[in-house]
């Protein structure tokens, strides 16, 4: 077994998953409360053996009570709007648990039983929500007893795409909507959460398509792009992307004293 403290748990789960590592159960404790419950799912869930039983727990303590179940806090952290959309997109399977008294919540792999959604445009709504809950979030208040925690970035978004990919969802789906964002061209009928958490009734509004711009994230998305791309291996026919000797990764180290901290056990 393997345990971690004191490091960027998602980070070490994507290493694991690149090292070809399958585990028969993945415990996060409560770290979807500070990484963001979308960031741990999709990195999570790809180092889950196939084994019978085999399952991912986490739960939850910030801010609880500002849900109403499992299923809200599902939807306004990952913009999926149904338990049973989980298994489809993302492969997992809700077994048991709630979040409500620090309960633990467990998944498993929903398995071959688990079809994939036949329609592109459902893969591309929920892209577009993802992304629009990223660029353009609502106002929130922080470290109230019911203020949501849910911090993302668009490496996000890329973790996503790249999670659709090991689905199996079909290349040029992916590829078509990320050449939509390079370009400056995405047009779309979501909607950004107007609410923290975002209501479930969220989950069915829709407004008339229209273009969503992303002129002030054009550097940052081709950048991520580059950076992604040996992963994602994507045909695009969009603008240019750096080039990799452009490219340069920055790290903050911080001396930390006096924290608790939470520990991730894989065994």
């Amino acid at each position: 077994g393997i345990t971690l403290a004191l490091c960027d748990v998602n980070q070490a789960l994507r290493e694991a998953e690149a090292c070809g590592r399958r585990f028969d159960r993945v415990l996060l404790s409560n770290v979807p409360d500070y990484s963001g419950l979308l960031n741990a799912l999709t990195c999570a869930a790809p180092v889950l053996s196939t084994a019978p039983g085999a399952a991912l727990w986490h739960n939850v303590l910030l801010g609880t009570s500002a849900y109403q179940g499992l299923a809200h806090y599902l939807h306004s952290s990952t913009q999926l709007p149904t338990l049973e959309r989980a298994a489809s997109i993302l492969g997992l399977r809700h077994v048991c648990g709630e979040i409500a008294g620090g309960e633990y919540v467990r998944w498993e792999l929903a398995g071959v039983e688990a079809s994939k959604e036949r329609d592109p445009a459902v893969i591309e709504d929920w892209l577009a929500r993802v992304l629009l809950a990223v660029c353009f979030p609502c106002p929130r208040v922080c470290g109230g007893v019911t203020s949501e925690y849910c911090p993302q970035t668009l490496n996000t978004l890329f973790l996503a795409m790249a999670m659709l990919l090991d689905r199996g969802y079909p290349r040029h789906w992916i590829s078509s909507f990320l050449s939509t964002l390079l370009d400056n061209t995405l047009t779309t009928t979501a909607s950004s959460p107007q609410l923290s958490p975002n209501p479930a009734s969220a989950a069915s509004s829709a407004r008339p398509a229209r273009r969503v711009e992303l002129g002030c994230y054009l550097t940052e998305l081709r950048v991520l792009a580059r950076a992604w791309a040996p992963r994602l291996a994507l045909p695009l026919a969009a603008a240019p992307l750096p080039p990799p000797s452009q490219l340069r990764l920055h790290k903050l180290t911080l001396r930390v004293e006096s924290l608790l901290l939470g520990r991730m056990i894989l065994t």
